[in-house]
């Protein structure tokens, strides 16, 4: 029997993500999964996956991961979101879609890092 626990990682691409994939190098425990919407550079040394799936498809992939715990580090800044609409639709309703999703799967762990 493995210690290993399975951690989903949303947000990979962004500041937090990148990071915690960064501290993941040295945790021979923690078998990091990520879920973009776009494929993201790994560190090298990190022992983790990447799912790479539209937001339309993120419950299903939550269900198939099966995590221990997620880390959703989604956020977007007004600049690159282009307007307020397009920001919410990242920083409100992805994040609620990954947490519905996240208690379906009986996640027992859930944090959420943001700016707001």
């Amino acid at each position: 029997m493995s210690d290993e626990r399975r951690v989903l990682l949303a947000g990979a691409t962004g500041l937090v993500g990148s990071r915690a994939m960064e501290l993941a190098i040295d945790n021979s425990w923690l078998r990091l999964v990520a879920l973009s919407r776009r494929e993201a550079p790994m560190p090298r040394g990190v022992r983790m996956e990447m799912l790479v799936a539209d937001t339309a498809g993120w419950p299903e992939a939550v269900a198939a991961i099966a995590p221990e715990a997620v880390i959703c580090a989604l956020g977007a800044t007004w600049k690159k979101a282009g307007s307020e609409e397009a920001f919410r639709a990242v920083d409100h309703d992805l994040v609620l879609t990954l947490a519905r999703a996240a208690r379906e799967a009986e996640v027992t762990n859930f944090v959420l890092v943001s700016s707001t």
